[in-house]
C-alpha cells in the first residue's frame, strides 16, 4: 500500500483518469485528482473498495472491466481498450475508453487502469458512416427494441422471453447490402423484426438465446432472402447491454456463403476429377515445382539459366505409372530434377523453352533400337508476376507385348494373338485340303462307275474260252 501510495504523485501527471488496484480481488488502493473530479469520490472513500462494489458503473460495463482486470493480471490485455458509460456528478452522460496494464512496485504488482475520454459521434461522422457501409458488399443491420428487454431470473419464463425479444427487436438501420438480399419494401428495411429475417423461427431463438447471455455469437444460419429465397449466410452479432444488463441494441451483419458452397462444389468435383486421372492407371502423370518462382531467362545467357532452371524444378508427385516408365522407385524418383528424366540436356532445354513461350510443349523418347519408348506432354502454370511456379507431365508408355482387355476379361499378348492366328490359318488349311481329298476320290469312285463300252465283246470271249475247256 505505501509502494502504491509512492505512486500517487506520479500518476497524477498522467493527462487521463488513472485508478489503480491491487492483485487481492481488485481492491481499490489508489487514484489520481482527475479520476476523483470527473467521478465525485474522495480518495479515502475509494480506498479498499472492490472494483465489483464500485457504485460508479452498470452492471454490464463492471463485468468488461473485471474481465480485462483479468487479462491484465495475466498480461494477456496488449492494449485492449473497451468502451463504458457512466454518469458523472453533473449528470451528464461520460463516454470514456478504458485500457488496463500490470506494472511491479518493489515486491508487489498492480494492476492500473486508464480512462480516456471518447466523444460520442456527431452527426456528420455519422453520415459518413453510413455512407462507408452502403459501399461495403456484407449487410449490416441494427436492432433497437421497442420496449425494454430484461432477461427473465427464471428459466420457465425464458422461452417466453425469446419469442418477445424476436418480434420487438426492430430495424433501426440497414446498409444497401442488407436490403438487396432481404428484399426490403420501398428500398427500407425499418422496422423488420428480427425473427423475420430467418428461415426458421427457432433459429433466432437459439441466436437471442446465447446473445442475452454471452453478449455475441457467430454461426451459419438460413435466412429469408429476396423472393423467398433461402441464403446460407455466416451471421455474426453482437449486443449492447443497458445499466439495468437488458438489450439496448444489437447490430448483426452476414456474410453470404452461398458463391462459396458453389465454389466448394466446384473445387470438390475437380478435386474427384484430378485424384481419378492421376490413380488411373494407363498414363503417368508427375507435377513439378520449383523451389522458388522462374522469371523468363534473358536472351543473352538463355542457355545457362535454362540448365539452372532445370535443377531447381523437381519431382513434387507422380503416380505409380510415371515412376515404372523411368524404372525408378518411389523414393529415389521424388525430389528428382526435371533434367534426369530426358535422354540429353538439350532436349530439356528445348521442351523448357517452349514451356516459357507456349506454356506447352510435348516430345517423343525413343530408345536406342529407334523403337518409340514413351510419348510426354507438357503444361506449365505461371503466378500473378508471370512466373513460372508449376509443371504438369503426362506420358503415354509404348511396349510391343501390349495388354488387350474388354471390359473386365484378360486379353492376350500380341505374340499370344498371332500365334493364335497362324494356328487358324493352319487348321483352316488343313481342312481345305481334306475336302479336296474327298472331292478327288468322289470323282475316282465315278469314273471307276463309268460302263466300259468294249465290255460286252470281252465277256462273250471268256465265255467261248470256258466252253472250250
Amino acid at each position: 500500500m505505501a509502494a502504491c501510495l509512492d505512486l500517487l504523485p506520479i500518476i497524477n501527471t498522467l493527462p487521463h483518469a488513472v485508478l489503480v488496484l491491487s492483485r487481492d480481488r481488485g481492491k481499490i488502493i489508489g487514484a489520481n485528482d482527475i479520476f476523483l473530479r470527473q467521478t465525485g469520490f474522495d480518495q479515502e472513500g475509494l480506498l479498499s473498495v472492490r472494483l465489483i462494489d464500485l457504485p460508479l458503473f452498470s452492471r454490464q460495463a463492471k463485468r468488461s472491466l473485471i474481465r480485462l482486470y483479468v487479462k491484465a493480471q495475466r498480461g494477456q490485455s496488449d492494449g485492449e481498450a473497451i468502451r463504458l458509460e457512466y454518469v458523472a456528478p453533473d449528470q451528464t452522460l461520460k463516454n470514456v475508453a478504458v485500457t488496463a496494464s500490470r506494472f511491479e512496485a518493489g515486491d508487489q504488482s498492480y494492476v492500473t487502469f486508464v480512462f480516456r475520454e471518447a466523444a460520442g459521434m456527431d452527426p456528420v461522422d455519422l453520415e459518413s458512416w453510413k455512407y462507408c457501409m452502403d459501399l461495403t458488399c456484407e449487410p449490416y443491420m441494427e436492432f433497437q427494441p421497442s420496449m425494454p428487454l430484461i432477461p427473465p431470473l427464471e428459466l420457465d419464463d425464458r422461452m417466453s422471453f425469446l419469442k418477445l425479444a424476436g418480434s420487438v427487436l426492430r430495424v433501426k438501420y440497414a446498409n444497401r447490402a442488407a436490403v438487396e438480399l432481404y428484399d426490403g419494401e420501398n428500398g427500407s428495411m425499418t422496422g423488420a423484426s428480427f425473427s423475420s429475417i430467418f428461415n426458421r423461427e427457432e433459429d433466432a431463438l437459439r441466436f437471442l438465446d446465447m446473445l442475452s447471455v454471452v453478449g455475441q455469437m457467430k454461426a451459419e444460419t438460413a435466412l429469408s432472402g429476396r423472393g423467398a429465397q433461402i441464403v446460407q449466410v455466416e451471421m455474426h452479432c453482437v449486443v449492447r447491454f443497458d445499466d439495468d444488463g437488458g438489450i439496448a441494441a444489437l447490430y448483426c451483419s452476414q456474410r453470404d456463403l452461398s458463391g462459396a458452397r458453389r465454389y466448394e462444389a466446384i473445387i470438390g468435383g475437380s478435386r474427384v476429377e484430378t485424384d481419378f486421372m492421376f490413380h488411373q492407371p494407363f498414363t503417368g502423370v508427375a507435377f513439378f515445382t520449383p523451389t522458388r518462382p522462374l522469371e523468363r531467362p534473358r536472351a543473352e545467357d538463355v542457355d545457362m539459366s535454362l540448365d539452372n532452371m532445370l535443377e531447381q524444378i523437381v519431382v513434387m508427385r507422380a503416380n505409380r505409372v510415371m515412376i515404372d516408365i523411368h524404372g525408378s522407385d518411389r523414393a529415389r524418383f521424388m525430389l528428382k530434377p526435371i533434367r534426369e528424366l530426358f535422354p540429353d540436356s538439350f532436349l530439356a532445354r528445348q521442351v523448357l523453352k517452349e514451356l516459357f513461350v507456349m506454356r506447352s510443349s510435348s516430345v517423343a523418347i525413343y530408345n536406342a533400337d529407334d523403337t518409340l519408348a514413351h510419348v510426354s506432354v507438357f503444361r506449365a502454370t505461371f503466378d500473378d508476376a508471370d512466373r513460372m511456379n508449376g509443371i504438369l507431365m503426362v506420358s503415354s508408355k509404348h511396349k510391343d507385348d501390349y495388354q488387350v482387355r474388354y471390359s473386365n476379361k484378360k486379353g492376350e499378348s500380341a505374340e499370344d494373338k498371332s500365334a493364335e492366328d497362324k494356328s487358324a490359318e493352319d487348321k483352316s488349311a488343313e481342312s481345305k485340303g481334306e475336302k479336296n481329298g474327298s472331292s478327288k476320290l468322289k470323282e475316282d469312285s465315278r469314273e471307276d462307275s463309268k460302263e466300259d463300252p468294249r465290255e460286252p465283246e470281252l465277256s462273250g470271249q471268256l465265255a467261248e474260252k470256258n466252253s472250250e475247256n
